[in-house]
């Protein structure tokens, strides 16, 4: 027997409540974002309903990291007459539906960089303290996603207000509450109570996932045999091929590297400065008074993949490569980083 309830802790729904949940958010004040497919492609933007979500976990879905660190943004306005600053601080409410484990944890890498320390990033925090997470479990193992490989999913455990995985019925989807904002978004819903084969159900799918995964990479002392490779002759081979695009970094959700410009108006009254994204591809980064520190491609290929898997560990203590695969997906020469991580440790 089925037992019926209204939800408001961990419960059973079928896809009916998205729209609900979304409305609440909406209800709430928030922008609600979520994956898309356009195309063939996922892709965050806006929702209008919950059924456009794509329930299929992609390592070719843009990341979601452009919702609280923009490609470009004013940081202040200078008036040149009256010498004013005017800030562009101001609080976002934005909420993610359908995130998934591997940005999760891009995000909090992102918050260690942007928050941690004796300096945080007032225009990171505006966007990121109000920042609802409806975070979907993948059941499923995308092409090029190695996520198992480093601990950052199919499956997520802590920070999320909503968690939802499908069930192995079409249509069944277990809700999991993990904070008192998510408790009020499905406070109330018509629901299926939460039985432990439901978690059974959940766990054997994850299991699935991972063991189903087409990429992998050993991550036991990666950081030392990284560096140690430093001079392996891997790094001219896939240099050879590579086009110096920066379509990697480009889409990786941990990159957070930025150009800090002045922009001034036509009628020269005004002055803005400005943040955007930059690339430690781009040959221009290493572009200082007398020289280039970092002119060479392989050099720019080597420090990319380097800070992914070896200098974040020492910086944050934690991998910034979350093994979503999408630098191996938009990649034009097929270059592969957890291949490179494998010979470079060599095990290829």
């Amino acid at each position: 027997m089925v037992l019926q309830g209204q939800a408001g802790e961990n419960a059973v729904v079928g896809r009916d409540a998205f729209d609900e949940i979304l409305a609440r958010l909406q209800e709430r004040g928030y922008a609600v974002y979520g994956t898309v497919n356009e195309k063939g492609t996922g892709i965050f933007r806006p929702l209008g309903g919950a059924g456009e979500l794509s329930l299929r976990c992609t390592g070719g879905t843009l990341p979601p990291k452009y919702l609280w660190y923009p490609p470009s943004e004013t940081m202040f306005t200078y008036d040149r007459q009256s010498g004013a600053l005017r800030s562009e601080i101001e609080p976002v409410k934005q909420a993610v539906f359908g995130i998934r484990p591997c940005d999760v944890h891009a995000l909090l890498a992102l918050d260690e960089v942007f928050l941690g320390g004796d300096y945080p990033d007032p225009y990171y925090r505006a966007r990121r303290e109000d920042l609802p997470l409806v975070v979907f479990n993948c059941v499923e193992s995308g092409d090029t996603c190695f996520c198992s490989s480093m601990g950052t999913g199919p499956g997520l455990d802590h920070d999320y207000d909503l968690l939802i995985t499908e069930l192995d019925r079409p249509g069944r989807f277990l809700l999991e509450v993990g904070s008192g904002l998510g408790g009020e978004l499905v406070r109330d819903l018509r629901a299926e109570v939460a039985r432990d084969e439901d978690y059974q159900v959940k766990h054997r799918r994850l299991e699935d996932a991972a063991a189903n995964a087409r990429t992998t990479l050993e991550t036991e002392d990666l950081p030392r045999l990284m560096s140690e490779g430093h001079g392996h002759p891997y790094w001219r081979e896939i240099s050879d091929k590579c086009f110096g695009c920066a379509n990697c970094t480009s889409v990786c959700p941990t990159c957070y590297c930025a150009d800090i410009f002045d922009e001034t108006d036509f009628s020269l009254t005004e002055t803005r400065r400005k943040r955007r994204w930059s690339w430690c591809f781009l040959m221009e980064f290493g572009a200082v008074h007398g020289g280039n520190f970092r002119e060479r491609r392989i050099d720019r290929l080597r420090q990319f993949m380097q800070h992914k898997l070896n200098f974040s560990v020492g910086q944050y203590g934690r991998f910034h490569c979350v093994g979503c695969g999408r630098c191996i997906v938009w990649c034009p020469a097929n270059i592969d980083i957890a291949q490179t991580g494998r010979t470079i440790r060599g095990d290829a």
